[in-house]
């Protein structure tokens, strides 16, 4: 069945489970935002202009960036309009076109990350539960494969989290899962946290709280494509998709994970 119009049919019958995210992060239309939704420099000039996810998709964007030139995301706005992430660093930003041409995954515009490059959010939050669902496919080892996540301020405190292409979530670079194994498929990846118990869609009872270490709230910034602090662990490879809720999401994992992959057709 065409994608859209699956997803159509599951709008009629359901309510969209992504309106109950507290920030969600995409260059597609997710439903919740017909307004711009992503602040793009091009490369000739450094020129900015503001983009909707159609303008995206029919040509403004990729004529505004110019034949060969590279399009990098200063800003990526909240599809619920809560925490905007952005990057003023012009040499850290993610790519949305490369040469000329628009990135796409899977048939649909997506972010490039590469170079220790990232968005985050200037808000400091501090959540005792949490819930993190992305869309993305690592193109990088094990040391940079942290997709999104909350990255924390503290260089003492357990209070990074931040999600791991096998599905983990990892506090502070640490977790009881063991090491993190690349994963070069575009996988639909979702992770929960409630209070000391931390879930991920593998290993839905894991306990990492294994080294007698409290482990803290999530306390920090929203954190797109550099979530760990260290450099050579920023995330590199495609983001096609990234929701937070400041919830544990856990009980609606499957309602959530479908409705996405309605909208991404990832399966």
């Amino acid at each position: 069945m065409n994608n859209r119009l699956l997803l159509r049919r599951m709008q009629d019958v359901a309510p969209n489970p992504l309106q109950t995210a507290t920030s969600a992060f995409s260059l597609v239309d997710l439903g919740l935002t017909s307004g711009n939704i992503v602040t793009v420099r091009r490369s000739s000039d450094n020129a900015t202009q503001n983009f909707t996810t159609a303008e995206i998709t029919n040509g403004t964007l990729t004529t505004f960036v110019g034949v060969g030139n590279d399009g990098r995301v200063e800003r990526m706005t909240d599809h619920q309009g809560n925490y905007d992430v952005f990057n003023l660093v012009t040499t850290i930003q993610p790519l949305i076109v490369e040469n000329g041409n628009l990135i796409i995954e899977n048939g649909l515009p997506a972010l490039k990350f590469q170079n220790d490059s990232y968005l985050e959010n200037d808000t400091l939050l501090d959540l005792p539960d949490l819930t993190i669902v992305t869309v993305n496919r690592s193109i990088s080892n094990s040391n940079a494969s942290r997709a999104f996540g909350i990255r924390s301020t503290s260089t003492t405190n357990r209070n990074t989290f931040a999600q791991a292409s096998d599905n983990s979530l990892r506090y502070d670079g640490a977790s009881s899962s063991g090491s993190i194994a690349p994963n070069n498929a575009l996988k639909i990846r979702f992770s929960a946290k409630q209070v000391e118990q931390v879930y991920d869609f593998l290993n839905l009872d894991e306990n990492i709280n294994q080294t007698n270490v409290l482990l803290n709230n999530a306390n920090g910034f929203i954190n797109l494509g550099g979530p760990q602090a260290t450099l050579n662990q920023r995330f590199e490879g495609v983001i096609l998709a990234a929701f937070i809720w400041e919830t544990n999401k856990l009980n609606d994992r499957l309602e959530i994970t479908n409705y996405i992959n309605s909208l991404f057709n990832v399966y």
